[in-house]
């Protein structure tokens, strides 16, 4: 069993719990299981699914941007709003939802490169959307779109990375 796809529950991102040839077992195609058997193993195998979905949500996969995505935001402060109230840790995943050829994703080294939208010494430019990035160091990490004015338009995200062992109690 698998999980597939996406969508938004109790704002946070989470997977489908079945892919839709498991969806349709089950329909009274005459052999097999009966319907209440099948709905009854599809339930369980759903909540596996769910269990293992909120366990990866603890592991930190973010969506930047949430349903928004990844490109030229509604206004210039948007995705440090969307990071603002937001965790992140070594060991966490930004995914990057976008289209190729109509964005990419360019990790800066400096802050002043960030601020300015310079593409002089990067750590690493994507072209090819989604992009995944795992976080391996703790400290500032500077995201922004490389095309055209979209840096400057707010296309960018600065975030903080703390260690794994990092404990609040």
């Amino acid at each position: 069993m698998k999980c597939y796809g996406i969508e938004r529950v109790e704002e946070r991102e989470t997977w489908e719990l079945m892919e839709p040839k498991e969806r349709d077992r089950g329909r009274g195609d005459g052999g097999g299981e009966s319907k209440e058997e099948e709905g009854v193993k599809m339930r369980r195998e759903g909540e596996s699914c769910i269990v293992s979905r909120q366990a990866q949500a603890h592991l930190g996969i973010h969506i930047v941007g949430g349903s928004y995505g990844w490109k030229i935001p509604p206004n210039r402060t948007f995705y440090g709003e969307w990071a603002k109230n937001k965790t992140f840790i070594v060991g966490d995943k930004l995914v990057f939802l976008y289209t190729t050829g109509m964005e990419n994703v360019i990790e800066g080294s400096t802050e002043e490169d960030f601020k300015y939208c310079n593409q002089n010494d990067v750590v690493d430019i994507n072209y090819a959307g989604p992009t995944t990035v795992e976080l391996t160091k703790p400290g500032p990490h500077y995201f922004y779109c490389g095309v055209g004015l979209h840096c400057e338009d707010g296309e960018k995200l600065y975030i903080n990375v703390e260690n794994k062992n990092t404990n609040n109690n």
